[in-house]
């Protein structure tokens, strides 16, 4: 569940299924130049490559290539205007659990594009990838919006799936997936991921909202850097209790650049690859470089809640800034013992709400137990 940018193997991986794809739309171009029928299986391989490309980079939270969106969507448009984008593909020449037809790839695409796959983990968007699968047969591409969850689609190929979905407004280049039937079957499965539930019916209320942030960004231009990690930022908050000077700390820093910032969240520029994986959830200690030596040091805790990654290993994050105090604690008793020493933790205590939350390792949650912390 790291956010780890590709690394020199996938990025090849993803230029040769590209191109493997490209050479199917050449051979299809050829064919219609010709004037001869052109197999409807010449544009499935086209799309079925260029959406495993699309998937590896959904993984390791790669922004969506213009370029390769608009191939997808060009595709998916031809094979309707032909009258065979739900075609059924024969089982040999397409992978076993994989959709049966142009569309079914195009719609389970779509799907995950417009639900913003770069605020949840690796895991969940591979939960969303099978659940899908089955079940694009409910999804349906209409020229007016039908139902509750009608979600814009520009077809023009100028806008993404989740800018189109967010902004698009009627006119000749929006069409909506019809998603009524689809939500509804992820409420009644019970093994349906219900985060993707959530991403939908999020995307739906923030369309009704006539402004979707909460506060205005504001642009930055100020080095940074990030402590990450429970045992870490539990080390830098106990150096900050005892008045420690900020670089007299031993701490592994990742040096950053913050390029703006809101009342409740703010975005910081990095570059990979780093040694401890960033990930969606995670919490972090972001503070101000470049103080002087007796100045008190500036910054805040946050959770991180967006990650991209793009060329040359950059990456940057999202984060949302962490409300009231952060108070490092040590896990101790019967669940220190399981814990094989790992018993840094944190507690969040909002003063406005009065609400304490523990922050530590995922291993010492377990069902009925009473965690003691000091």
């Amino acid at each position: 569940d790291g956010a780890q940018p590709l690394d020199q193997l996938e990025s090849l991986l993803v230029e040769l299924l590209t191109e493997l794809a490209c050479g199917h739309l050449r051979t299809a171009n050829q064919q219609i130049a010709a004037g001869r029928p052109m197999p409807t299986e010449t544009l499935f391989r086209a799309m079925d490559l260029l959406d495993k490309a699309l998937n590896i980079e959904h993984l390791h939270y790669r922004r969506l290539t213009p370029q390769r969106w608009r191939l997808m969507l060009s595709i998916f448009l031809h094979a309707e205007h032909q009258g065979v984008a739900n075609a059924k593909i024969d089982a040999k020449l397409r992978q076993a659990g994989e959709p049966d037809s142009i569309q079914g790839l195009f719609f389970r695409a779509l799907i995950i594009c417009v639900c913003d796959p770069h605020h949840k983990l690796p895991s969940e968007i591979a939960a969303w990838h099978r659940w899908t699968t089955p079940h694009t047969g409910l999804l349906e591409l209409s020229l007016l919006p039908q139902g509750s969850y009608a979600v814009p689609v520009d077809i023009s190929g100028a806008m993404t799936p989740l800018a189109s979905a967010r902004t698009a407004r009627p006119g000749t280049h929006t069409r909506y997936l019809a998603a009524d039937a689809f939500v509804q079957r992820l409420q009644e499965d019970e093994e349906a991921p219900a985060s993707l539930r959530q991403a939908l019916t999020d995307l739906i209320k923030g369309r009704r909202k006539s402004e979707q942030r909460q506060t205005e960004r504001q642009a930055r231009n100020h080095p940074y850097r990030l402590i990450y990690g429970l045992r870490n930022i539990h080390k830098r908050l106990e150096e900050l209790t005892l008045g420690d000077e900020p670089q007299t700390s031993e701490l592994r820093a990742v040096a950053c650049r913050q390029v703006n910032q809101s009342r409740f969240g703010a975005a910081f520029q990095l570059q990979g690859p780093l040694t401890l994986p960033l990930s969606v959830g995670e919490p972090l200690l972001a503070e101000a470089a470049g103080a002087a030596d007796d100045a008190a040091p500036v910054g805040f805790a946050a959770r991180i809640r967006r990650v991209f990654s793009g060329e040359q290993q950059q990456i940057e994050i999202g984060v949302e800034k962490i409300q009231g105090r952060l108070i490092p604690v040590t896990i101790v008793g019967a669940t220190a013992e399981k814990t094989r020493g790992d018993t840094q933790a944190l507690i969040q205590h909002d003063a406005d709400t009065g609400r304490y939350t523990l922050l530590a390792s995922r291993s010492i949650y377990r069902k009925g137990d009473t965690v003691a912390a000091e």
